[in-house]
């Protein structure tokens, strides 16, 4: 049992101050949300610098087109762009919730963090995937290109391979993603929700 838990049923047994205990639960909630959201913050800023920094020491890609180099540039920026954006909405959410006093706007600004960490995690998600993906397709292309002499039946077997191979991989990959976010994210969500559901009773039962 948590110290919001130990708070709320000795809150529960002593009916006497029930104004004050009701607003010792509120500022713990209140607190405890504000943690919470502030490790969404930080965590995503060192998923921000650790990928670019394995970005950094990966071996340079020679690209085959000029259209190959500027659409995975092109891919990049979007992909860091919109990383910032929700780093920027942690970060305003976590002010938000620490300086927010009323209950009602308190449970209004959990409910767009949670919307906002649920995005952030699908669109890295999908992310993955269609980039996972794109290579994917580039390379097929080379490899065909650099087959065109074989045979149909040897082309065509090549292909199905790469298909089955490429489609293993990926689906192994998005599930380590998927382990990695409900593990991180899931935590500090579940830990939301019930401060969120505290505070819903709370008001409630203070109404």
């Amino acid at each position: 049992m948590d110290e919001l838990d130990f708070l709320k049923n000795h809150w529960q047994k002593e009916q006497r101050f029930p104004q004050i205990k009701a607003k010792e639960i509120q500022a713990m909630a209140h607190k405890s949300s504000s943690s919470v959201v502030k490790w969404i913050f930080v965590i995503s800023i060192l998923e921000f610098f650790l990928g670019g920094v394995i970005s950094f020491f990966l071996p340079s890609v020679d690209f085959r087109s000029t259209f190959e180099e500027v659409f995975v540039t092109a891919l990049e920026f979007i992909f860091y762009g919109v990383i910032i954006y929700f780093i920027y909405q942690f970060f305003a959410s976590f002010r938000t919730i620490r300086n927010t006093k009323d209950t009602k706007s308190l449970l209004t600004s959990i409910i767009d963090t949670r919307a906002h960490v649920e995005r952030y995690i699908k669109f890295n998600i999908y992310y993955f995937y269609f980039g996972f993906l794109t290579a994917s397709g580039f390379t097929l292309y080379e490899k065909v290109a650099a087959d065109s002499e074989n045979s149909i039946g040897t082309l065509i077997v090549h292909i199905v391979l790469f298909a089955v191979l490429t489609a293993i991989i990926s689906y192994l990959f998005i599930r380590v993603v998927r382990f990695y976010y409900r593990i991180v994210y899931g935590l500090l969500l579940k830990r939301l929700n019930k401060n969120y559901e505290e505070l819903l009773q709370l008001e409630q039962e203070v109404e």
